[in-house]
């Protein structure tokens, strides 16, 4: 199963990939349409940085 994880700040997606790669989990940057994303296809788990609020999360 394939899951993308969409964190709202940038801060938060870095402390979120640390945890990731500290477990020994290689990343992988990539591009999913226009959105920058770091992919573990180990687990099968794709991050994407979404923005503050909603109208940004939305974009």
């Amino acid at each position: 199963m394939k899951r993308l994880i969409v964190v709202p700040t940038e801060k938060e997606t870095d402390f979120f990939l640390q945890g990731f790669t500290a477990v020994g989990f290689q990343a992988k940057s990539g591009i999913l349409g226009r959105l920058p994303v770091v992919q573990f296809d180990t687990l099968g788990v794709t991050v994407a940085n979404g923005g503050l609020g909603k109208v940004q999360f939305a974009i």
